[in-house]
């Protein structure tokens, strides 16, 4: 069935008239049941703008019915007013009803080529049809006519499995097919694969499945045979060839397990043992083996029902640390950063000791105020077997002082007041930022009984601060306020700071203390954005 047979109606009347349209076309499919019982005495009344061939042409269009010319892409000029759309190749109503409703272009509109790629594309997306192309024909002085020709895939009748011990409805979703969707060939494929993964995440190892009917061009629905064999369980779980932890400890590093009681989960999974091996390297590399290879082994029992699963570890040297060099810093001194520090030279690595330590040297120059640092580590082994030294690249970036403090009270009906708040903050504007106050302040909100503090559902006060569009250092002018100090001294040796001075449009730091304790609402553009924001649940 075809929505473009030739016209075979009347003449088309006067401009601005109601003409019958072509049999078949869009227009004749979408008139209304009152549009087909009016008597042929005069113009049909306005139909709603924009809908694709609803009622007549607009005023002023040529007729679409008129003798049409083919016209490629390239000769519109954009100006042409669209007044037809149709869609060739389908093969039911209920199709042409789903195509339309992707199709956006519009009868009564200037012709868009952009706007009809999209509706190509979206089309296509449908997984309705295959290959939908769009032609153009030119309809009078300055209309044109929209077709859009698709070749219609046929549409799944029936959906079975045989062979198969799981629900079927079960199955259904895991191939995510169902009856009603187009047919077609790599969807079946892909509906297969995800059918194959998911009995074998079930411990049904050997299972195999094939298509009966859904990859053939005659074919009319998806059938499934399924062979699901032997389901298998893990009996247990052994290791051979560790040394530096033992049997318990590597248990709580894989996933692969056996069954409760026997009875519940521990199902052979080839993938998740898969895994479980790349988990083990994880784990000996943190330690230091970094030359370690392991190995599994699967036996199976005599009726191949239970596995015993050994994995086989050749753990190798263990890398000792040779140096450790902190490369970049200048604001700080490599004593200051080299205290406290958790891996050292001749040490064992340890990627635990590696991670605390970027911590630790983050929070170091977050307290002066360093707060965007950036930390990052590298290893260099070195030729003699089993060492390594560990080079931190730091780059400092810029200081910045705290800016306009913004708060948010989430809530039914919050009614705290803001200097409740600010009461329990050690920072205020212009004091050179410190995570270290900032944590202080957190944790003081968080503990004062006023608000909603759930850490298991992500509901609970929180400080987050931002990177503004100017530092500390491109400030000139007014000094920040020290923490423990004042104004224009620097107790805590840092004399390396650029002066604050407010940029065009903003407030000094002592003006921005005066707003917070005048003002009910902070705002503006300062030096560091901070905000806080507060759950509070029903009073």
């Amino acid at each position: 069935m075809s929505g473009g047979l030739p016209y075979q109606g009347p003449l088309p009347g006067p401009l601005g008239t109601s003409t019958t349209p072509a049999p078949g076309s869009l227009r004749e499919r979408n008139r209304g049941p009152l549009a087909k019982e009016k008597p042929d005495d005069g113009p049909l009344p306005e139909e709603m703008p924009g809908s694709i061939n609803r009622g007549g042409p607009s005023p002023g269009l040529a007729d679409p019915a008129a003798a049409p010319t083919a016209v490629s892409p390239e000769g519109l000029t954009g100006k042409e007013m669209v007044v037809d759309v149709r869609v060739e190749g389908h093969k039911s109503e209920e199709s042409l009803r789903r195509l339309q409703h992707r199709i956006r272009t519009r009868v009564g509109r200037t012709i868009d080529r952009d706007l009809v790629e999209k509706d190509v594309r979206s089309l296509y997306d449908s997984k309705l049809v295959l290959t939908p192309v769009a032609t153009y024909e030119r309809v009078g002085e300055n209309g044109v006519r929209v077709i859009y020709h698709v070749v219609e895939l046929p549409t799944i009748k029936y959906l079975k499995f045989f062979g198969n011990t799981i629900k079927k409805r079960t199955l259904e979703k895991k191939v995510n097919l169902k009856v009603g969707d187009p047919l077609n060939a790599s969807a079946v494929g892909e509906a297969k694969a995800k059918l194959l993964e998911y009995y074998q995440e079930k411990g049904y190892v050997r299972v195999k499945a094939e298509i009966i009917e859904g990859d053939k061009p005659n074919d009319r629905g998806v059938v499934f045979l399924i062979n699901e064999g032997q389901k298998q369980k893990i009996r247990k779980v052994t290791f051979q060839g560790n040394t530096i932890a033992s049997d318990s400890r590597l248990q709580t590093q894989i996933e692969s397990k056996p069954p409760i009681l026997r009875l519940f989960k521990g199902e052979v999974d080839p993938m998740k043992i898969e895994g479980d091996v790349e988990k083990l390297y994880e784990y000996y590399r943190g330690l230091g083996f970094f030359r370690a290879k392991i190995g599994r082994e699967l036996i199976f029992d005599e009726q191949q029902k239970w596995l015993t699963l050994n994995f086989v570890i050749e753990e190798g040297p263990r890398y000792v640390v040779r140096k450790v060099i902190l490369a970049g810093t200048e604001k700080l001194t490599e004593e200051e950063l080299r205290k406290d520090m958790n891996l050292t030279e001749n040490q064992f690595f340890d990627q635990a000791k590696l991670s605390r330590d970027i911590l630790d040297l983050r929070y170091k120059y977050g307290a002066k105020g360093y707060v965007f640092a950036d930390i990052v580590d590298s290893k260099v082994f070195q030729e003699e077997p089993g060492e390594l030294d560990i080079v931190f690249k730091i780059v400092e970036g810029k200081r910045f002082a705290v800016g306009p403090i913004n708060i948010t009270i989430l809530g039914d009906n919050p009614h705290t007041r803001r200097n409740t708040i600010l009461n329990r903050l050690s920072v205020r504007p212009g004091d050179i930022m410190n995570v270290q106050e900032i944590e202080a302040s957190e944790r003081r909100l968080r503990f004062s009984g006023l608000f909603v503090n759930n850490p298991a559902e992500g509901i609970q006060p929180t400080i987050k601060y931002e990177r503004p569009e100017i530092s500390l250092d491109q400030l000139e002018g007014e000094q920040p306020r020290q923490p423990g100090g004042y104004r224009g001294q620097s107790p805590d040796g840092l004399d390396d700071a650029a002066p604050i001075a407010a940029p065009r449009g903003a407030r000094t730091p002592s003006a921005e203390r005066r707003a917070a304790s005048q003002q009910p609402r902070a705002g503006g553009r300062g030096y560091l954005s901070k905000r806080g924001d507060a759950s509070r649940g029903k009073p």
